[in-house]
């Protein structure tokens, strides 16, 4: 790439995209056609650990960087290069702050104190945040998707079908199986298909591309009723979550969930684990206690322009820009 190149842009967003599909691969890919839709110039890096000392060389070229990384040593290392060398940095937590113990802990906040701009996902998040970084912002993790893929018409019969069969239809969605710090299922996937196991009335989506769950049905002999219908290829959730009736965050630990805010936005009746803080719109239940989601609740309305986080990101996209070139000037 010329140097010319690189002049041209003020941004240069540093993540992963899909596959594999996840919350934060899909906020990643949605922010880059969001930001492609309103004509906002940036460019984009892979995030790979063969590809990291080019990424380093690069981000120098550019007014700002935005990081999207899980790993805490990641988050680390680009905040202490933002720091010793000035350079204006943003990096989105994708997980709650609390999350981790004992050193990586530490790590995790060590570098919120020493980027530029930290941004979490939630409200626990934000004020262990702002006593590190006074710069920390709460911003949605939900973006409003733009080239969505529809699902097939096989899958969009076989849900009609679980529509006719039953009361209700809930959608759940996990990547793989994954597990906590106590070594808890992440997901709780495996709960929820005993709870609908014995639940006439109810049916069950879960959206697993990665295969996992259906892969470990099998080869533990885990029954599966016919009112729970796995997709264990990669898919929509969006696409399965317009079908359904309501959506089940089941989780031991969290972020700022993509998949409620999307349960949110179609206007789907949105339960979740009270394991952080939620959205006032979100119906919330201790994990084990699945009596709550078999109760006639309606779906409140939700003022859908608060939901869009690019609205913020680009307001500080903005602000960061202006602020280098008023000191360049």
């Amino acid at each position: 790439m010329e140097e010319s190149e690189y002049r041209k842009y003020d941004c240069l967003i540093i993540g992963k995209i899909p596959p594999p599909i996840g919350g934060v691969t899909i906020h990643v890919q949605r922010l880059l056609d969001t930001l492609k839709n309103k004509g906002f110039e940036y460019k984009f890096m892979r995030l790979e650990l063969s590809n990291l000392s080019k990424i380093i060389l690069t981000l120098f070229k550019y007014k700002f960087f935005h990081l999207h990384a899980s790993n805490v040593y990641i988050q680390f290392l680009f905040s202490l290069i933002s720091k010793l060398s000035g350079k204006n940095s943003i990096i989105t937590y994708h997980c709650d702050l609390s999350r981790y113990a004992g050193f990586k802990n530490r790590l995790l906040l060590l570098s919120v104190r020493l980027s530029k701009y930290p941004i979490v996902l939630n409200e626990n998040s934000f004020k262990i945040a702002l006593n590190h970084n006074k710069n920390s912002q709460q911003i949605s993790s939900f973006i409003p998707p733009i080239n969505e893929k529809p699902i097939t018409e096989e899958i969009i019969n076989k849900i009609n079908k679980l529509r006719s069969r039953y009361s209700k239809v809930f959608a759940t969605n996990a990547y793989g199986i994954k597990y906590d710090k106590n070594n808890t299922e992440i997901y709780g996937i495996l709960d929820l298909i005993e709870v609908f196991n014995n639940t006439a009335d109810f049916s069950l989506i879960i959206s697993d591309p990665s295969g996992d769950y259906y892969e470990y049905c099998i080869e533990n002999k885990i029954s599966v009723n016919q009112n729970i219908l796995i997709l264990n290829f990669p898919h929509s959730f969006c696409e399965v979550l317009k079908l359904s009736d309501a959506s089940i965050r089941n989780t031991s630990t969290d972020g700022d969930s993509l998949s409620i805010k999307e349960s949110l936005y179609y206007n789907k009746l949105t339960f979740a684990t009270n394991v952080v803080s939620r959205n006032q719109s979100v119906i919330t239940y201790k994990r084990g206690d699945y009596s709550i989601l078999f109760k006639n609740i309606e779906p409140p309305l939700i003022d859908k322009s608060k939901l869009d986080g690019s609205v913020e990101l680009i307001k500080l996209y903005n602000k960061i820009i202006n602020e280098a070139n008023h000191t360049v000037l």
